[in-house]
């Protein structure tokens, strides 16, 4: 909530720890304002105050100048705010608020136009006042009765606020300090709390590059004032990351000490941001930040900690503490809230930094377009003093242009920088006499140094100026610049492995500067990558894949500096001096260029062409890029990529599947589930006091899924939990210290269907071995596949303890029993197992002779079930090709299995607790769905314990079912059993396949003999600017062929791939398969692409990872491979 701009008529005096405050009252005329401010603070200071205020000889809210300074102007001024003089026995925090760092500058009319046009330079000089003052972010350009109130600008250089307020400071010196009165009134206040457990939220927001101001009852001792010493800044969720800050003295606020009689500060300003002309302005040693505090993880929780030590302790490295001029620190019981645990005795103000949520993306307002600057070297080679200007430095200068072919005329607002302490700004237009700019006009910038004019003959320093379209595309090269430097400048020799380097008058959005879209070279000055669709007959097209230079974009720690960095050095022939272009791109509807509140670049230079310098090496690299900006990019036909992913065409990314959860439920609503037998009774495996172990199966038939070569919606299955289902819809409640659930693939995919009449075995089963194998360990049910077996998801020690309260209804009406994994963990700390899942590539179903085992998928019983066509018509039964190479024999991991294996281990405690089960076929006990060991009471009526550690293959247990005598009896270690249950679902993971990508972008040219070393993925974005919790994980597979036909090869065209990114083999009833299969040496995915050097084709697959605590999703924009040839 801002503070209204009015004043109490009855009272202007603040009382105690207050400063002059606005009233919610109504607004009164400006002449009345004066009025009242001079009667009321000339009462304030009359020392009628609070009971031991010092007197001031100027009043509470006045300007004073400074001892030792002479008039109001450049700093030599402050604002009196109430204080103790320095001397009281007690300091207090008054409040904390934030608001726009800026530079107030008053206003003299120069010509009778300035009453019709107070907006035009020309009509006015005006003069610093007060450097480095807060003012409220809603303070804007604003007139009042007509006349201009006040003028709120940048520098186009630097991006340096000025506030322009519209009197003169020191013959309006009223009117002057009423409006800056009101410019700082109008701060956003924070409120008082701390981080406390019994703090509750919300907390103030500040945005995220403002400055804060802490206000205090008493004159500072400004050499009390440190960073990280006596006042702490931190950040993060929570904020207990030291988090660096400027923090300087408020220069313009305060009073004259008693004791010293010189002036002392009753505030402090926290800058948010630091630019890389402050540092030299800086200690102890911090780093640029032009961002300023990191976003908020929400709108509730506290981000951002102001602390405050006011105890010293050498025990806790504390030497010293914020303190008055006589020495006093802070008074604990006033001064905002105390944490009680710190040894140090911290006062804490707690707030949030602003988010993408809040306006302006959490960010100050901001309504000025950032400019791209240029910096020129230029020599000093005359100065003439100016005199009469008031506060600081002014002088006329020559200045001589080092590269004639860059020297421009200078205009109001250009900067000559000496030094990071010295800088001067030009003040009024001046004339370019061939490369010298003669009768410069400059004035000393704020924080700058005094110096003598004389010492400057001579001087070297950089000329900056910000780009604007009427200096012509012939000085659009001076505007970037080249590490190493051009040999040549502005843009001659430049060496292959040189970055670009473009500066802007303000921190830009780092997530803006894309290196193949908005900052980009190009090996053609016919490219553009702002266009998306080729135009039929159009001279400029945009970027096949092999177009543009591989790189990235280095944004500087303030982000007002970004570099094109390419990955490899760019291509050359050493003798050759080839072209390259530049290229900034800004005002797109879909992106471009901007600083951090959303503004696109006010003027964009033309597209710059740079040499290299022939006498460079040569440098034999190459590299190709996907946008994802059209639906073709590499001009052969279809597409490059597929797979889960949508295609956002408009915006040119690609995006995962959403974070989606759902229960898939393992029951009798399920047809497949529904022709199963139900035994009375159930079964009480997998607990058991005298322990088990037991493998059960879940097929993706029996949770309502079907199978596809093409359609991956439901394959990736990240699964978060899991429930069985109890026997009669409740359990008795039992704790076993030790229970472990493990999950996996199954080696085999078992098919019940029964051989129908009237062949002589009809009724039983035709496929008895398709499920368990007869003999096999437990290890072996695994599919053998590194990623396929055995994966711990819950661990033995931290057991089960049963009781209804974990038990539910299905979405179907089915009572489910929870089992333990991840039950009240945080999202951080869950364990996620991916089911069907296409990173597997091992394939199931074949037996050691190398046979299939049964039909294949879909399976007999789907088909019959169901009302499929054809069974094994997917996946399963090898064919061949046109050219007569067989396609891949058995069943593949997203039509195996789910693999569950559970281990409770033997407690002394009694197991009544069964679950509901059905026997797939009554018939016969194979196929086999469940293989298991579980200790009991044997026929002899003796307690057996099995340890599930113990158990290398399945032994079976002792029946307990008195519906099924005898009791006790052994049973056979493996049953067609299904165990009715549900799988918790999350929509997690997503994979997505390119085609194969040419290196030398002519598939069909044949190359024999060059060793392609892939050097460097780039992929935007980056890892870093992916959401919290997200990421983008790559895997390579090679292709060594000197050459490949796209027109016979479906790996040119991801529309004929299936959802492992090979080839389409399906139909499989067919005679011959739908495409060739792909002759691939080795076939496995990488995740080094060391391990696909020396192939010129590559094939990539992306492995989207969201986030299942903020459903927040990754996206790729671009992704290009470099290479070495």
């Amino acid at each position: 909530m801002h503070l209204a701009i009015a004043l109490r008529a009855q009272s202007v005096c603040p009382r105690r720890g207050q400063a002059l405050q606005p009233a919610a009252s109504r607004p009164i005329r400006l002449s009345g304002l004066l009025a009242l401010l001079a009667l009321g603070l000339a009462a304030c200071g009359s020392g009628s105050g609070p009971a031991g205020a010092v007197p001031s000889s100027a009043p509470i809210g006045a300007a004073a100048t400074k001892p030792g300074s002479q008039g109001l102007l450049g700093g030599s001024a402050f604002i009196v705010d109430e204080n103790h003089g320095g001397t009281a026995n007690s300091m207090r925090i008054v409040d904390v608020a934030w608001g726009r760092l800026v530079d107030v500058y008053d206003t003299r009319p120069t010509s009778p136009d300035y009453a019709s046009d107070p907006l035009e330079p020309q009509n006015y000089t005006t003069r610093l006042v007060y450097p480095d003052f807060v003012v409220g972010e809603d303070v804007r350009t604003a007139f009042e009765a007509g006349q201009l109130k006040w003028e709120l600008t940048s520098n186009p250089v630097n991006g340096r606020f000025r506030l322009r307020i519209g009197a003169d400071a020191e013959q309006q010196q009223s009117i002057f300090a009423v409006r800056v009165a009101q410019a700082s009134q109008s701060l956003d206040p924070i409120d008082p709390k701390g981080l406390s457990p019994a703090e509750l939220p919300p907390y103030s927001m500040v945005a995220r590059n403002a400055a804060l101001v802490v206000r205090f009852d008493d004159l500072l001792d400004v050499g009390s004032i440190g960073l990280h010493s006596t006042v702490e800044v931190f950040a993060g969720n929570p904020p207990v990351v030291p988090f660096d800050a400027r923090v300087l003295p408020d220069l313009n606020h305060g009073g004259v000490a008693q004791v010293t009689g010189k002036f002392h500060p009753t505030r402090l300003i926290v800058d948010l941001t630091i630019s890389q002309d402050e540092l030299a302005t800086i200690t102890p040693l911090v780093a640029a930040n032009g961002l300023g505090l990191p976003a908020s993880a929400d709108s509730l929780a506290a981000s951002v900690a102001l602390r405050f030590p006011t105890v010293i302790s050498s025990a806790y490295s504390q030497f010293a503490v914020l303190s008055n001029v006589k020495g006093t620190a802070l008074n604990t019981d006033d001064s905002g809230a105390f944490d009680y645990t710190s040894p140090t005795g911290e006062v804490v103000w707690a707030m949030r930094a602003g988010n993408s949520s809040d306006d302006n993306n959490g960010f100050l307002v901001d309504f000025d377009q950032p400019r791209v600057v240029g910096s020129q070297p230029v020599t000093i080679t005359q100065v003439t003093p100016i005199l009469g200007t008031g506060g600081g430095l002014a002088v006329s200068v020559s200045l001589e242009f080092g590269v004639a072919g860059c020297a421009l005329d200078p205009v109001p607002g250009d900067l000559l920088k000496i030094s990071p302490e010295l800088e001067l700004e030009v003040t009024a237009p001046a004339t370019l006499v061939g490369s010298t700019a003669v009768n410069v006009p400059l004035v000393l910038t704020p924080g700058s140094t005094e110096v003598d004019p004389a010492v400057l003959v001579g001087l070297s320093a950089l000329y900056q100026t910000p780009w604007r379209d009427s200096l012509g595309a012939q000085l659009a090269p001076c505007f970037v610049r080249f590490s190493p430097s051009a040999g040549q400048l502005p843009a001659g020799q430049v060496e292959p492995q040189s970055q670009v380097i473009v500066r802007f008058s303000e921190a830009m959005d780092p997530a803006s500067a894309r290196p193949f879209d908005t900052f980009y070279v190009a090996r053609s000055a016919l490219v553009d990558a702002s266009l998306s669709e080729a135009e039929a007959g159009a001279l400029i097209q945009p970027p096949k894949p092999g177009d543009l230079v591989l790189g990235d974009t280095v944004p500087s720690p303030d982000f007002r500096e970004v570099r094109f960095a390419p990955t490899l050095p760019m291509t050359h022939d050493q003798g050759s001096s080839e072209s390259y272009f530049f290229n900034l791109v800004s005002g797109l509807d879909q992106g471009g260029l901007t600083d951090l509140a959303g503004n696109v670049l006010a003027d964009v230079p033309g597209r710059i062409e740079f040499r290299l310098d022939p006498s460079a090496p040569s440098e034999d690299t190459g590299g190709w890029v996907l946008r994802f900006n059209a639906a073709d990019e590499d001009g052969l036909a279809g597409t490059e990529v597929r797979g889960q992913v949508l295609w956002d065409e408009s915006a040119g990314v690609l995006r995962p599947r959403p974070v989606q959860r759902f229960a898939a439920v393992v029951d009798r609503s399920q047809p497949m589930v529904s022709t199963m037998q139900p035994i009375p009774l159930g079964l009480q495996t997998p607990l058991s006091s005298q322990g088990s172990k037991v493998h059960l199966m879940w097929r993706y038939m029996d949770m309502g899924f079907s199978i596809s070569q093409t359609d991956d919606l439901f394959m990736n299955l990240d699964l978060e939990g899991m429930a069985l289902s109890p026997y009669g819809g409740s359990v008795v409640s039992t704790i076993y210290d030790q229970f472990e659930l493990s999950l996996g693939h199954a080696r085999n995919l078992p098919d019940e269907f029964l051989i129908p009449p009237p062949a002589q075995n009809f009724g039983l089963p035709m496929f008895p071995g398709s499920g368990f194998v007869e003999g096999n360990t437990f290890e072996q049910n695994y599919l053998p596949d590194p990623k396929a077996g055995r994966t711990v998801m819950h661990e033995r020690e931290l057991g089960y303890a049963v009781s209804n309260s974990g038990v539910f209804l299905s979405g179907t009406g089915t009572p489910m029993l929870q089992m333990p994994w991840n039950v009240g963990l945080p999202e951080d700390q869950k364990r996620f197992y991916t089911w069907r899942d296409t990173a597997i590539t091992t394939f199931g179903n074949v037996n050691p002779n190398g046979e299939l085992v049964a039909a294949g998928v879909p399976t007999m019983q789907e088909q019959t079930v169901l009302g499929l066509s054809t069974a094994g018509d997917v996946w399963g039964p090898s064919i061949n090709d046109a050219a007569g190479k067989a396609t891949k024999l058995g069943v593949p991991a997203v039509a195996l299995p789910l693999l569950m294996e559970f281990r409770c281990y033997p407690t002394e405690q009694s197991s009544l607790n069964n679950f509901d089960v059905s026997i797939a076929v009554p018939s016969s006990p194979q196929p086999y769905f469940r293989a298991f060991s579980t200790g009991g009471t044997n026929a002899s009526g003796n307690l057996v314990n099995k340890d599930p550690e113990q158990q290398i293959s399945p032994t079976g247990g002792f029946n307990g079912n008195p519906l099924l005598p005898p009791l006790g009896a052994k049973t056979i270690p493996r049953d067609p059993t299904v165990y009715i249950g549900q799988a918790d679902v999350v929509i997690r993971t997503s994979r997505a396949y390119t085609i194969l990508m040419d290196a030398e972008q002519s598939p069909t040219t044949p190359i024999v003999g060059l060793p392609w070393k892939y050097e460097a993925a780039v992929v935007e974005p980056s890892a870093a600017e992916q959401p919290n919790g997200t990421a983008v994980v790559l895997a390579w597979r090679g292709d060594g062929s000197p050459s490949i036909d796209p027109v016979e090869s479906a790996m040119f065209d991801a529309g004929r791939l299936d959802v492992f990114g090979e080839p389409l083999a399906g139909p499989l009833t067919a005679e011959v398969a739908a495409e060739l299969v792909h002759p691939w040496v080795d076939p496995s995915w990488h995740s080094s692409l060391a391990e696909v050097s020396g192939s010129r084709f590559v094939q990539t697959r992306f492995t989207f990872l969201s986030s299942t605590a903020s459903d927040l999703r990754p996206w790729l924009d671009s992704y290009g491979l470099a290479f070495e040839r």
